[in-house]
């Protein structure tokens, strides 16, 4: 496995960084209709903290601005994603990439990868495959590059019917959702992977400790977003923290109130600026996401969301660790669980006192599943 503490992603200077910073607002500001106006009271920064005189850039500013903030012409423009927010209608947020800024996330993905897996090693895959430049066949690309073998095994529907793939193929690393790959580990627990990596949805730290006491082997989170071209912070299994890929990205944590910047530490609402994205540069871009940074170069974690209840990520911290809840669905009216067939009589009481749900529905001894995405959009 490679040095993790000499990361080319994480070991960038604030003087590189600062350079990187002016060369990509003078790069928008010369491509960007909106950036042309946006950061004409800027000029060059002689600091990191003078990016703090720059508007935020919104997900409402992101939608309505569209084109507008594109730096290229439409045919270098190699995959566009369209976000719209869950349960509504309205103009989805639009997405623009290069050739370069996704193979600048291959990259990443290379280097952090090899954190976890070695040339040889056969790393089982399970993201939504078969979109061309998606987050799969992205981190598919970045193993290949170091000699690793990746397999896209997709998102696991059913965790019995995936358990048999994996104890056919054995790979020696996993990647996935953190409630997917949780389903799989009380499916096969006889498992022995080197080790998992957690990404794509907030990952609980009691289900990472659970998957590691099944699995006894190191567990890794990493975080990433549509926004960010998905690799944005890896976890290395020796250090706390996830490592901000700083070739690429500038962090900042604010107030979500009022926009302040908060210290190291604090928890705030996360604000991201590209460093070299070609297509569609974000300078201070608001992500919704709550963070806290432990430094420069460390996010500490990523509570959630903002505008999503604390009680929603407390309950799973709560019902991660149960090893005879194979999974479960929130409604208005009541929990709906699926339990192993040698749950606890008293299963059903001891969920309506974790969730604090007043109604629990539970189903015994049905077929393990696993659910998609937990957090909503």
């Amino acid at each position: 496995m490679s040095d993790w503490t000499r990361a080319s992603f994480t070991d960038v200077s604030d003087a590189a960084q600062l350079a990187a910073l002016n060369a990509q607002l003078a790069y928008a500001a010369s491509r960007s209709p909106y950036y042309r106006e946006a950061l004409a009271p800027l000029g060059t920064l002689r600091s990191l903290d003078g990016l703090r005189r720059a508007p935020f850039l919104t997900a409402e500013k992101l939608k309505t601005q569209g084109s507008r903030l594109s730096c290229v012409s439409a045919a270098s423009i190699a995959r566009i994603v369209s976000l719209r927010s869950s349960g509504t209608t309205d103009r989805p947020k639009r997405l623009f990439f290069t050739r370069g800024d996704l193979e600048r996330t291959v990259d990443f993905f290379c280097e952090g990868m090899q954190w976890l897996s070695a040339p040889g090693d056969r790393v089982g895959v399970f993201f939504p495959a078969g979109s061309p430049d998606g987050i799969c066949d992205l981190l598919c690309r970045g193993l290949e590059r170091f000699g690793a073998r990746p397999e896209a095994f997709g998102a696991i529907a059913d965790a019995a019917a995936s358990a048999e793939a994996v104890r056919r193929d054995a790979p020696d690393v996993l990647v996935g959702m953190p409630w997917q790959l949780r389903a799989l580990a009380l499916a096969l627990p006889e498992l022995r992977p080197k080790a998992v990596l957690l990404s794509a949805d907030y990952v609980p730290q009691s289900l990472a400790a659970f998957i590691e006491s099944v699995w006894r082997c190191p567990v890794a989170a990493h975080y990433g977003m549509t926004e960010s071209g998905y690799g944005l912070a890896v976890q290395h299994p020796g250090a706390p923290g996830m490592y901000v890929r700083r070739s690429d990205f500038l962090l900042e944590v604010v107030d979500p109130a009022s926009g302040a910047p908060l210290p190291f530490g604090a928890e705030g609402e996360l604000v991201l600026t590209t460093l070299r994205r070609e297509a569609m540069p974000l300078i201070r871009y608001r992500t919704g996401d709550r963070a806290v940074l432990a430094d420069e170069k460390r996010i500490a974690r990523v509570p959630g969301r903002l505008g999503i209840a604390d009680e929603f990520y407390r309950m799973q911290e709560r019902l991660a660790p149960l090893p005879w809840l194979t999974d479960y669905t929130q409604r208005a009216d009541a929990l709906c669980a699926r339990l192993t067939p040698d749950a606890p009589a008293d299963a059903e009481a001891l969920l309506r006192e974790r969730s604090g749900c007043g109604a629990v529905v539970c189903e015994r001894g049905s077929a393990l599943f696993a659910a998609g995405k937990r957090t909503p959009a």
